[in-house]
């Protein structure tokens, strides 16, 4: 039987570690902690930036956004 998680959910249903875009969640989100270590700032801001730096690393063809 598979293991079950709160509310019951299987571990195959568990949220992807990659965006819809392939960028890996985590690696957004250490880079996000660290811009808010640096410099403070609200959460979202400091996602959205730390997305669009780990784009820019990865030469992504969103860097724009």
């Amino acid at each position: 039987m598979a293991e079950r998680t709160r509310k019951g959910t299987s571990p195959e249903r568990r949220a992807p570690t990659e965006t819809l875009d392939g960028l890996s969640h985590h690696e957004i989100a250490v880079r996000a902690y660290e811009i808010y270590l640096a410099r403070g700032g609200n959460e979202v801001d400091n996602w959205l930036e730390a997305e669009r730096e780990v784009r820019r690393l990865r030469g992504g063809s969103h860097a724009g956004r």
